[in-house]
């Protein structure tokens, strides 16, 4: 999902400022973080079931003109047959913020930070950056992942698994 077009990149541009700001005196509600929680938890067990197009389906409108879904279906398919079977998998962090639009409603955006282990991988870590619907469900802008997979691993010293681990967040 390297290829993001000018949009989606403008999106991620003022996404990440409005994540990691100060988020003042607001907080989601109660329902903001069940339908996030449920639309990451949904994301992951389509994505890992092969379910592409349902998967896809949770892509931004930005994020699926940056990508088709056969193009996008092929890298989550190679990607499951590289790592494996999920292991397990969980939430670490949630960012949330929100960022003013002129002329429109509040856009409520979250960073979900996420880590796992897979068959062929004990170190995988990432992040999902959402943006909430009118309707109040939650669209992907974008998707950030890394993994060290066994094989590869198993050639590094503890030293360079340490930096590996630091620079990848992990």
């Amino acid at each position: 999902m390297q290829q993001l077009k000018k949009s989606a990149l403008a999106c991620l541009m003022s996404c990440i400022p409005a994540l990691t700001g100060a988020q003042g005196s607001w907080t989601p509600t109660e329902q903001q973080k069940l339908n996030l929680n449920l639309a990451t938890q949904q994301y992951f067990h389509l994505s890992e079931r092969g379910e592409f197009p349902a998967a896809y389906s949770m892509l931004s409108k930005d994020l699926q003109q940056s990508i088709s879904l056969e193009r996008w279906s092929i890298r989550q398919a190679e990607f499951n047959a590289r790592m494996g079977e999920v292991v397990e998998r969980g939430i670490r962090n949630i960012t949330w913020g929100q960022e003013p639009v002129p002329a429109g409603p509040v856009k409520v955006l979250a960073a979900v930070d996420h880590s796992g282990k897979f068959r062929n991988a004990d170190i995988h870590c990432g992040k999902l950056f959402w943006q909430q619907q009118a309707d109040g469900s939650f669209k992907l802008l974008r998707e950030i992942e890394n993994s060290i997979d066994k094989k590869a691993q198993s050639q590094m010293t503890t030293e360079q698994l340490a930096e590996a681990r630091k620079k990848m967040r992990c």
